[in-house]
């Protein structure tokens, strides 16, 4: 697929699960949106309101384009390139607000439930941890995933590592996430990694270990959020709200049991049970798109005390909170 974004395409995906958005129709009525989002299960709700056409009967043409890298993502939002991102929390976010760029969190989409599957956690090779991952203590010097971008998982990671009396500077952290990460850790060439979903766990001989969720360090943790660009800020409150409203019509769905195909695609994507997949709690959704701001406060205050930002950012500088408001 080609989506003429004029910047570089190597933060989209150009077949297989992406191919799902150009299915809707294209009456001339509706509003074009394009819409950002990271390839992966928490994305089921998204794509239930676009095969639903939950959307178009909101008045919009949507198209969802799968990214890969958040900061290339936000540079598509901040330059109208698309109009709505779908991100976790990251410091992305937080560098494009302090230089000024026009755009702002909009809604809050999922939350670490202490409820629901295991999430953010480590995992790593018994042979390698024979007494387990519960005391992260064996981590020092150690080589650990955390994702492609300075986001939610490298916070979980220190979090997890505090309990310890570690940080972030007592590991060596690599930029890998996913089948790729998961490669690496059977083959030897990183000791851990923080994963996001046990749900993505794959079928191996080898024998895992597993730390403790994040859901026990920090419940409810809201790490999903929902970004508008200047175009779609500026497009009016109601034409903004029309669009939350179709999203979490597809939320409330999901949470109900009903299952888009995406979700199917994924799951061979990843090469796991779909019946497995389908029958995961999705109690992790927030489903009123009410931002927590004290999660939001304690990334910015992280990321400042790791330099990841130029000064301290306060969570109202972040949010524009009019399309949620009823």
């Amino acid at each position: 697929l080609s989506y003429g974004l004029g910047m570089n395409r190597r933060i989209f995906l150009s077949a297989g699960l992406a191919g799902l958005a150009a299915c809707s129709r294209t009456p001339s009525s509706l509003r074009k949106l394009r819409v950002a989002a990271p390839l992966g299960l928490s994305l089921s709700s998204l794509h239930l309101s676009l095969e639903a056409g939950f959307f178009e009967d909101a008045g919009f043409d949507v198209e969802i384009l799968t990214i890969t890298r958040s900061p290339e993502a936000l540079a598509a939002l901040a330059g109208n390139k698309v109009e709505v991102l779908f991100a976790p929390q990251n410091v992305a976010i937080l560098n494009a607000v302090t230089r000024g760029l026009p755009v702002r969190v909009v809604a809050g989409r999922e939350f670490i439930s202490p409820n629901c599957r295991r999430m953010a956690f480590l995992c790593g090779l018994r042979r390698n941890f024979p007494k387990g991952l519960q005391d992260l203590s064996v981590l020092k010097g150690k080589k650990v995933a955390a994702g492609s971008s300075i986001s939610f998982m490298h916070f979980a990671l220190d979090e997890h590592l505090k309990t310890a009396g570690l940080t972030l500077d007592d590991v060596t952290v690599l930029n890998l996430s996913g089948p790729e990460a998961i490669a690496a850790l059977l083959k030897g060439a990183l000791d851990a990694y923080l994963l996001f979903d046990e749900s993505l766990l794959p079928e191996t001989a080898e024998e895992l270990v597993f730390s403790r969720s994040f859901a026990e360090i920090r419940p409810n943790f809201q790490y999903g959020l929902i970004l508008y660009g200047q175009a779609l800020r500026e497009a009016g409150t109601e034409t903004g709200r029309r669009f939350l409203e179709a999203y979490f019509r597809g939320v409330r769905e999901f949470q109900r049991g009903r299952t888009p195909r995406f979700l199917k695609e994924f799951a061979r994507q990843y090469g796991v049970d779909p019946k497995r997949i389908e029958s995961l709690c999705r109690s992790h959704y927030t489903p009123d798109g009410s931002v927590d701001l004290k999660s939001l406060k304690a990334f910015c205050d992280w990321a400042f005390s790791r330099a990841y930002i130029p000064r301290p950012v306060e969570p109202a500088e972040l949010v524009d909170l009019r399309f949620t408001r009823k």
